[in-house]
């Protein structure tokens, strides 16, 4: 979604490193499972069951209000995207990163891309 071309090398890194840190979270039952890992459980579980992996694309509008909310930190329960990212950035990098969205992103309509997984048994 973002043009990172602004950002030295360095950041751009460091915020890619952050992001993949998000979907590789083992601590995070919201992320932490893909259609192999519940394959093996259900067949543990001795269930036997279909699966069909889907991506789907739909139209997000990235108000200022969206953009406050993923840069306003949050519980340990559910962090926000800032919270994600102050583990690898600091403080003025994180601000950095926020310009970046603001400029880029606020008021825009953009493709979000997601993965749904059907499963049937």
């Amino acid at each position: 979604m973002l043009d990172l071309e602004t950002l030295d090398s360095e950041l751009t890194e460091k915020l890619m490193v952050a992001e993949e840190a998000i979907y590789t979270n083992l601590d995070d039952p919201m992320v932490n499972w893909n259609a192999a890992t519940l394959q093996t459980i259900f067949s543990k579980l001795n269930l036997t069951c279909e699966f069909q992996q889907e991506s789907q694309t739909t139209q997000i509008y990235i108000s200022q209000q969206l953009i406050k909310r993923w840069f306003t930190p949050q519980n340990a329960k559910r962090p926000a995207y800032i919270d994600h990212l102050s583990a690898i950035l600091t403080a003025s990098e994180i601000k950095q990163i926020r310009r970046l969205f603001d400029r880029q992103l606020q008021q825009r309509t953009v493709t979000w891309g997601s993965t749904l997984l059907w499963i049937s048994g």
